[in-house]
């Protein structure tokens, strides 16, 4: 089986539109020093601790502010936000999206992403384990292991899910946090997509918990709390136009969040 990502492409750029109200400005980030691709790839975190957090966007100065002394972000080819295109992927019957929500302990999600800006793609596993460490392995698209990874699992393209992300790097103690802006859903063949309003998701990756970093320090002093928060799940909720999917887990996350819901362009 081979994914059809020719068309996924197509469909990426019809729900991509960036609102430039939903990310941060250009002169915001300029007072960071930065990092390369190439030193941030040289510190992988296959197997780590993720920690999300939903703000407002709103409190974003403060949080950027807080972390402009010993963080440093990515920059590559002159750019410092950048566009994650991911199709999520699952069998015909949503099996993965239903591990989720039932609670199942150790669960996996599938994913083919792009990097738009520089035309990479991988298709990307995610192991959950019963500790809740994260283990992720990718292979790039195409590939023969990748064929064979969606081939045997029947997998499909079941939901498309767009962001502008930001990476902050503290070297000083292998912390990584990623700030999520302008998310964006929709289904293959959907006439529609949804996005969130007013508000960006952080994510805090790392070895093991990091207590003292100035990241946490901030999220604790604000109250600010970790969320369970799946893209995929949450996108896959927005976008049941049906009403055929099992939602119940997910339904205190989706009544925080304001979206809104956009027709395509014919």
């Amino acid at each position: 089986m081979f994914l059809n990502t020719a068309r996924y492409r197509d469909d990426h750029e019809q729900i991509r539109s960036p609102n430039p109200d939903m990310a941060p400005p250009s002169d915001t980030l300029g007072t960071f020093a930065s990092h390369t691709l190439e030193a941030q790839a040289s510190v992988v975190l296959p197997d780590r601790i993720d920690s999300k957090f939903l703000m407002p966007l709103e409190l974003l100065p403060k949080v950027l502010a807080t972390l402009d002394q010993e963080y440093t972000v990515l920059e590559s080819g002159g750019t410092r936000v950048f566009t994650y295109e991911n199709t999520y992927l699952d069998t015909p019957q949503w099996h993965y999206y239903l591990d989720h929500h039932n609670g199942k302990l150790t669960r996996h999600k599938y994913r083919y992403r792009r990097y738009r800006e520089t035309d990479v793609s991988f298709l990307e596993t995610k192991l959950k384990t019963n500790t809740q460490r994260t283990v992720k392995k990718r292979a790039r698209w195409p590939s023969p292991e990748a064929n064979e990874v969606v081939g045997a699992l029947s997998l499909q393209a079941q939901l498309y899910v767009n962001y502008r992300r930001v990476t902050f790097w503290c070297n000083s103690i292998q912390e990584r946090l990623t700030m999520d802006f302008d998310l964006r859903f929709s289904r293959p063949g959907s006439e529609t997509f949804t996005y969130i309003l007013d508000y960006f998701v952080t994510e805090q990756k790392c070895e093991s918990r990091v207590g003292g970093s100035p990241f946490a320090r901030f999220v604790r002093k604000h109250s600010y709390l970790p969320v369970s928060l799946s893209k995929y799940c949450i996108g896959a909720c927005m976008t049941d136009r049906n009403g055929t999917l099992k939602k119940n887990r997910f339904k205190p996350m989706l009544r925080r969040l304001p979206v809104q819901q956009i027709e395509l362009a014919a």
